[in-house]
């Protein structure tokens, strides 16, 4: 067996060695044939743009390009002309895109890249078109975007588009600041406010965005301003604001529609959003505080066991779970759009595990892999779409807690794959380290935590007592019910603690020290978790 490995490694050597080789001929043959240009031997025929000659070989150019192909092949008087007319075309980019054809390198382009991408178009240089598309990508700033945009548009370069619409998105804030925004039509305008991602950026900032486009025209552009505020929700912006920007007064369908902003503030109301594991019946449902409304949302796209859910803005965010198996995909709510899209996948397949939001990143936590309970930690930057792994955890460990407080990650309980564990850590990001804390007593497998202030509650899923951490005194306090109960999820509605089971909804009262229903379900349920997220009464607006 190791005289076979050893020929295998011996084969892969004597492969890697014949490759060299190759790209060394093919790098002689190209300096070789570029010499003989820079010599004029055997050269067949001149390029000529305004003033520069440039002397070739026919069979060259018509090898790497099909525009010279086609010249020298067909049926032109180009075919057998010694002197050839290149007609609107930079003379300097004609000479780069021959130097690329003959060496395969490109120098001091930087300043004509945009004439040079057009010019390798026009000669359909694939490799030259690449080249120059990769730089202007990698150029992209918010005063330049735009315009990349529209010449992107005009020579069908779908990388350099793509490249640029995403650069907008994620650097909305910035790009409302450049002159070029300024310029935006109305079309232009729409189909960006139209793009659910743009959700990452404060309402606020793009509505002061639009309505700086609509003041840069006031004459032709107050009529039209209605229509695009439709695809900003009312409940989204912070009616000061929107107070501040003498626009919207302007017309009626304006007023309007500022006349919900401020309805709006006026209505923020609570609401708990419940999604059921797959099973019995996979959905997400709405619940208001008075429990007399419940409306049944879009399912997600592809239900899952063990899913985590969390929250942001009008946003919810579901990641990961198990179809079997554990999986990477992940998933967005627009609850005012009622719109489930996909979100960048997670890095590596999780069930069991936690989400959390902290400074506008999404955090996933630990649960279980293909391989098992998992230390691993990895980030979402929801502005910049970008995911890296963070810091390890100190212990593996999946159906545990998790919350934020104090700008500061804190993972509770759970277990690992042969235990349950009492353990607790933080996780500070601006310290970028795994911190152990205090242990709990009482709690610890199948976990849900919430905060309130400076308190930290951790229930596990069926038990007597529930555990509070002071974080002034640092310091588990257990809190015993003398009942056991069910915890699906624990969660925060205006500062009150709510749990969900597959019974009923309940809230507790902490001068009571009781469990009190608010709400039961109609049918025993499979819930998997919940949240509350406080927001405006979108169904009465």
């Amino acid at each position: 067996m190791s005289g076979s490995g050893g020929g295998g490694g011996g084969g892969n050597g004597r492969l890697a060695a014949a490759q060299s080789l190759q790209n060394e001929h093919a790098e002689a043959l190209l300096v070789q044939l570029n010499e003989f240009r820079k010599n004029e031997q055997y050269t067949d025929v001149c390029l000529i743009c305004d003033d520069l000659r440039i002397k070739a070989h026919r069979n060259i150019l018509a090898a790497a390009s099909p525009y010279f192909q086609a010249m020298f092949g067909g049926n032109f008087p180009e075919s057998s002309q010694s002197e050839v007319h290149i007609y609107d075309m930079e003379p300097r980019c004609l000479e780069l895109a021959v130097d690329f054809i003959y060496t395969g390198h490109l120098d001091n382009y930087v300043d004509c890249v945009q004439q040079l991408l057009e010019t390798a178009a026009f000669l359909q240089l694939e490799h030259l078109m690449d080249l120059c598309t990769e730089y202007m990508c990698a150029q992209l700033d918010a005063d330049n975007c735009l315009g990349f945009k529209h010449f992107a548009e005009k020579q069908n370069n779908f990388t350099l588009l793509d490249s640029a619409c995403q650069y907008i998105i994620t650097h909305f804030k910035e790009v409302v600041q450049s002159e070029e925004f300024l310029d935006m039509t109305f079309l232009e305008l729409s189909n960006i406010l139209a793009n659910d991602a743009l959700y990452v950026h404060s309402d606020d900032a793009v509505l002061c965005g639009l309505t700086r486009w609509a003041e840069h025209r006031p004459t032709e552009r107050t009529a039209i301003l209605a229509p695009l505020l439709r695809y900003i929700h009312p409940a989204c912006v912070t009616a000061d604001v929107a107070r501040s920007l003498p626009i919207l007064k302007q017309s009626a369908d304006s007023q309007s529609w500022l006349h919900d902003v401020l309805h709006s503030a006026d209505s923020m109301e609570w609401h708990i959003f419940v999604l059921d594991k797959m099973g019995r019946k996979p959905d997400l449902q709405r619940f208001n505080m008075a429990f007399d409304e419940a409306m049944q949302l879009q399912p997600l796209p592809r239900p899952a066991f063990a899913v985590s859910l969390t929250a942001h803005k009008n946003i919810l965010y579901a990641q990961g779970g198990s179809v079997g198996r554990s999986t990477r995909e992940s998933f967005y709510y627009n609850i005012y759009r009622d719109q489930w899209h996909e979100l960048h996948p997670l890095l590596m397949e999780r069930s069991h595990h936690r989400s959390v939001i902290l400074n506008g990143c999404l955090y996933a936590l630990g649960g279980n892999t293909l391989q098992g309970a998992t230390c691993s930690v990895e980030c979402l930057n929801l502005v910049t779409n970008k995911a890296t792994f963070r810091e390890n955890m100190l212990a593996k460990r999946n159906a545990m807690g998790a919350v934020v407080c104090d700008n500061t990650l804190y993972v509770m309980g759970g277990e690992t794959d042969h235990r349950s564990l009492y353990s607790v850590e933080r996780y500070d990001p601006r310290v970028g380290q795994w911190q152990e804390m205090p242990a709990m007593r009482e709690v610890n497998s199948y976990c849900s935590s919430a905060a309130i202030g400076s308190h930290i509650y951790c229930c596990e899923g069926l038990g007597s007592c529930m555990e509070r951490f002071d974080l002034r005194a640092n310091r588990w306090d257990v809190i015993n019910f003398w009942e056991e109960r069910e915890f699906y999820e624990i969660f925060v509605v205006n500062n009150k603690l709510y749990s969900v089971s597959g019974e009923a909804i309940a809230r507790y009262d902490d001068m009571e020290n009781k469990w009190l229903c608010e709400f039961k379900f109609d049918l025993s349920r499979e819930w998997d978790t919940a949240i509350g997220l406080q927001m405006g009464n979108y169904l009465r607006l």
